[in-house]
C-alpha cells in the first residue's frame, strides 16, 4: 500500500511541474520570446541591398524573363516527348509494316517476272516502291535520333538511301558503291551517264568544308572501298561537328583487285588524299550533289565535274 501511495505522489508532483512550465511560457509571464531577426537600420547598406533585390526594375524584368524561359523550356520538353512517342510508337512501326509488305510484294513479283507473268516495268515499279518506303523509314528514324540528341550528318543520307536534290533519282549506297534509281521508270541508271551541274549554295559549301578536313594517310594493304569508308568515318565524326560527305564508288569493281599501301608522315586534306588515290590507282573522283563518286579513269564521262575542278572553283570563289 505504501508503494502505491509513493507512486501517486510522484505522479502528482510531475503534473504540477508540467503545469508550472506551461504557465511560464504564457504571454506576460516575464520570459523573453526567442530573438527575432534584426531589422537593418534605415539608410544602411543592408537595407539598400534588400530593397534592391525586391524592387530594382532590372532584377524584376530578369526574374520575369527567367519565369518565361522556364515555361518555354517546359513546353519544349513536352513537345519533344510527344514527338518521340509519336515517332517511336506509331510512325516508325507503321513504316516498318509498310516496308515489310512492300518487300513481300516485290519478292512475289520477282518470281512472277521470271515466269513471264509480269513485265519488267511492273517489277521496277515495285522495286522503286520498296526504295521509297526505305527512304521514308530512314528519314523518320533519323528524326528520332535527332530528337534524342544523336548527331545526324547533313547530306550523308541514312542507311545509304536519299533523294537527289532535283528529286528525279533515289541514291542507294551498297557496300561503298552507288546505285541510282530513276523515279519515273523505276530502273537503275548509270551514274556516269548523268551530266551534273556545279553544286551551289550551302550544299556545295558543306562539301567543300568536309573535303578540306584533315585526315591521316596510313593505308596498309587495303582496298579502295575500305579506304573511302575509313576517310568517311574520320570527316563525319560527330565530335568534330562536320557537315558530312558521302564517299562512294560507281561500281564495286572499281580498283577492286588492287591493294593500296600509302603512308604519309603528315596529315593532308581529304581532297588531297583523294587526289593521291587518283594518281596511284588511275581512278577519278567526280563531284555530285549527293557526294563524291570514284570511277575508273577510262570511264570518266564527258562534262563530269572532277574533284580537282570543284576544289579549284570553290577556292577561287563565285564570279572568278
Amino acid at each position: 500500500m505504501k508503494r502505491i501511495h509513493a507512486m501517486l505522489f510522484v505522479a502528482f508532483i510531475g503534473a504540477c511541474v508540467a503545469c508550472g512550465s506551461a504557465s511560464a511560457q504564457q504571454p506576460g509571464s516575464g520570459v523573453k520570446p526567442k530573438d527575432q531577426p534584426k531589422q537593418p537600420a534605415a539608410g544602411s547598406l543592408e537595407e539598400m541591398l534588400a530593397l534592391a533585390l525586391k524592387q530594382n526594375p532590372d532584377i524584376l524584368v530578369a526574374e520575369a524573363k527567367l519565369r518565361e524561359a522556364e515555361a518555354q523550356l517546359n513546353r519544349i520538353r513536352q513537345d519533344v516527348m510527344a514527338k518521340i512517342l509519336t515517332l517511336h510508337q506509331n510512325e516508325i512501326e507503321i513504316a516498318k509494316a509498310i516496308l515489310q509488305e512492300s518487300e513481300v510484294r516485290y519478292a512475289r513479283l520477282q518470281q512472277m517476272e521470271q515466269k513471264g507473268v509480269v513485265s519488267s516495268e511492273e517489277l521496277g515499279s515495285a522495286r522503286l516502291t520498296v526504295a521509297k518506303v526505305k527512304a521514308e523509314l530512314a528519314a523518320k528514324q533519323a528524326q528520332l535520333q535527332a530528337l534524342i540528341g544523336h548527331k545526324v550528318f547533313a547530306g550523308s543520307g541514312v542507311k545509304g538511301i536519299q533523294f537527289t536534290p532535283d528529286g528525279k533519282h533515289i541514291v542507294e549506297t551498297v557496300e561503298g558503291s552507288v546505285k541510282l534509281w530513276d523515279i519515273a521508270t523505276g530502273k537503275v541508271v548509270d551514274p556516269k551517264s548523268l551530266r551534273q551541274p556545279m553544286p551551289a549554295g550551302p550544299a556545295a559549301q558543306d562539301m567543300f568544308t568536309s573535303l578540306n578536313m584533315q585526315v591521316n594517310v596510313k593505308i596498309n594493304d587495303q582496298r579502295l572501298h575500305e579506304v573511302l569508308k575509313a576517310f568517311e568515318a574520320v570527316v563525319n565524326n560527330p565530335k568534330k561537328n562536320p557537315p558530312g560527305v558521302n564517299l562512294m564508288l560507281s561500281s564495286p569493281n572499281v580498283a577492286a583487285g588492287t591493294p593500296i599501301n600509302l603512308n604519309l608522315s603528315a596529315p593532308v586534306t581529304l581532297a588531297a588524299a583523294l587526289q593521291l588515290l587518283e594518281d596511284t590507282l588511275d581512278v577519278r573522283f567526280v563531284v555530285r550533289e549527293y557526294g563524291v563518286v570514284g570511277m575508273e579513269a577510262k570511264d570518266l564521262p564527258a562534262g563530269a565535274l572532277t574533284l580537282r575542278e570543284f576544289m579549284k572553283s570553290m577556292a577561287e570563289g563565285p564570279g572568278v
